[in-house]
């Protein structure tokens, strides 16, 4: 299994990827526990710097600025509005940086003392708002029409008080803000209720109706959340009483346990009033053999949910036959190397290897063999694209608009044939009629790419390589010899290696080849980092251009470049469905 590059994990903590790449991203997540404590150590470090950026000074003598000034010659007068953009554009460009160094810098030892810094107060967490600190355009849609209510629930045991402020209700989700301060009402780290240290055990989070019945159970890991940030998001699959309690019953926050027990109530009657469900059922056959049907779409307050219902058919089976050939017979992973957290029992360790002794193999022919996707937008009654759904796995080649990054948009379940989906995008406004245009499907298919370069060729001459129309030449190779940082594309390297600029022009209805490998002379397969950066050209053939490249202070005098599978895009298929949102 490929774990994620350090960038684009940063990239997903971050919340910068489309809807399509989070959810690969998310997929991985659930298999891999190293790439899991990766991306809690890049959040426990963004934190640090975060309270780091809250840096205090003692005041300076009154007499400071006058004799500084005195000093220097006369400067032409710059307006305040001036001088407040320019430093938050380069206190913007210093946050930038420094998350960069941090996470690219392997093996850095963070220690902080908290006692060097000033840390915000907890009545200043409390004052945030999630208009204020989330992205997320349907929470903010809500909190202009007034769907957010204040909360004064809080509770603290073992010196650290827990607070839940601010609750929307809405009934596809509820998402709460939180903060965690300590006996000096100093804010703590609010990702400290999340972590490697956090178990099913430990922290549990769930709803019940007025007679106590549980209508949401789960822990920690299964919900969407920004700790760094301090809100949490429950989603709603089905629907759920008016009169609801949040429980969040916490036993430990770090490595701290105790008993932190909320109940927080919560009214869902004014975002049901202002909810609707508007029935469309409408079919249609791809000439791939994926039969979609939209079931309804769903009217509340933060969003604007489409609900299809998938199904693969015999169609499908008879071309993935002819595609793959052999390779269409489902692939045996080898074993998994599990990396366990510091400290874990071995109790808890045993837990674990059980869990996963339950889950299919894992192989890429197994993920990418029954892989597809949807590219459709969503034209108001002008024919102007008020929203769209992109399933393309790049950041540069989707054309998503107005999509919410939210567990509602569910990930297909793996093994089933047919699957439910819900794709959120904020609400629409005052759009009375919908009109649903399928553009495309994205398909995968295995791909036997092989071009063996010699490093020394290339420094004199570009070489080529033709596979199914598609065309990828090595433009040059130099050797990184220290670890000094560099910046390639969107990722940083910090050690030595072997670089190969290559670029690319694929074949039309191909979008981006996947899983590259690269082996050297002995044939050994080494895991390459990849920046490659993609765009569309006016007639829709994509190019990249970029970096391949394998860790190494030797200069290798042979390397074969590899790609398994090119992702496909379908543009013969003809589905246009009318939506009536407002009669």
């Amino acid at each position: 299994m490929k774990c994620i590059h350090s960038e684009e994990l940063m990239k997903f903590c971050d919340q910068e990827l489309p809807s399509a790449e989070n959810r690969r991203i998310q997929s991985h997540l659930d298999e891999c526990q190293e790439c899991r404590q990766r991306l809690q150590q890049y959040r426990e470090l963004c934190h640090s710097i975060d309270d780091l950026l809250t840096l205090t000074a003692p005041p300076l003598p009154e007499s400071f600025t006058a004799e500084t000034l005195s000093q220097l010659p006369p400067a032409e007068a710059v307006p305040q509005a001036a001088r407040t953009a320019k430093f938050q554009r380069m206190k913007q460009r210093s946050w930038i940086i420094v998350k960069r160094i941090t996470w690219t810098a392997a093996g850095l030892a963070v220690a902080i003392s908290l006692g060097t810094f000033v840390s915000p107060t907890f009545a200043a967490f409390v004052k945030e708002t999630l208009f204020n600190i989330t992205d997320d355009a349907g929470v903010k849609k809500a909190a202009e029409q007034g769907f957010i209510t204040q909360s004064e629930v809080k509770v603290t045991d073992q010196g650290i008080t827990l607070a839940v402020t601010e609750v929307l209700a809405d009934p596809k989700r509820i998402v709460f803000t939180f903060g965690l301060a300590d006996k000096d009402g100093n804010a703590l780290p609010r990702e400290l209720l999340r972590g490697e240290e956090i178990t099913r055990e430990d922290n549990q989070y769930y709803l019940t109706d007025e007679k106590g019945n549980t209508v949401y159970h789960d822990w920690d890991g299964g919900l969407r959340s920004d700790p760094q940030q301090g809100y949490m998001e429950i989603p709603l699959e089905k629907e759920v009483p008016n009169k609801l309690t949040l429980h969040l019953d916490i036993h430990k926050i770090g490595k701290t346990k105790g008993n932190w027990h909320l109940q927080v109530p919560i009214d869902m009657e004014k975002s049901k009033t202002a909810s609707k469900v508007i029935p469309v059922n409408q079919q249609y056959t791809t000439p791939q053999g994926i039969a979609i049907s939209l079931k309804q779409v769903d009217l509340s307050p933060s969003t604007t949910n489409l609900l299809f219902q998938t199904e693969l058919t015999a169609e499908w089976d008879k071309q993935i036959k002819a595609r793959w050939g052999k390779a269409s017979q489902p692939a045996v992973a080898g074993e998994r190397q599990v990396i366990f957290p510091p400290g874990m029992s071995e109790e808890k360790k045993q837990q674990l290897l059980q869990e996963m002794a339950k889950q299919p193999p894992f192989h890429p022919n197994n993920y990418y063999m029954n892989e597809y996707g949807f590219y459709y937008r969503l034209l108001n009654e002008r024919g102007e694209v008020v929203a769209a759904w992109d399933d393309v796995n790049d950041t540069n080649l989707t054309r998503e608009k107005n999509e919410v990054t939210s567990q509602m948009s569910k990930s297909k379940e793996e093994g089933s044939r047919q699957k439910d989906e819900q794709h959120a995008f904020a609400p629409l406004g005052d759009v009375k009629n919908l009109t649903l245009e399928l553009e495309a499907v994205y398909t995968y298919e295995p791909a036997d790419f092989s071009m063996t370069v010699k490093p020394d060729h290339i420094a004199k001459q570009p070489v080529s390589q033709e596979y199914q129309g598609n065309t990828v030449t090595a433009k040059s190779f130099r050797m990184k010899t220290d670890s000094t940082e560099e910046k390639l594309s969107y990722w940083t390297i910090d050690q030595p290696a072997a670089l190969i600029e290559i670029e690319g022009k694929l074949a039309k209805g191909t979008v981006k080849p996947e899983e590259w490998k690269v082996k050297d002379s002995q044939g050994n397969v080494l895991r390459p980092g990849v920046a490659l950066d993609y765009k569309r050209d006016e007639d829709g053939t994509v190019n990249f251009h970029g970096w391949l490249w394998v860790e190494t202070e030797q200069k290798p005098s042979e390397l074969t470049l590899n790609f398994s599978y090119l992702q496909k895009e379908h543009r013969d298929v003809n589905w246009s469905v009318p939506i009536t949102l407002q009669p």
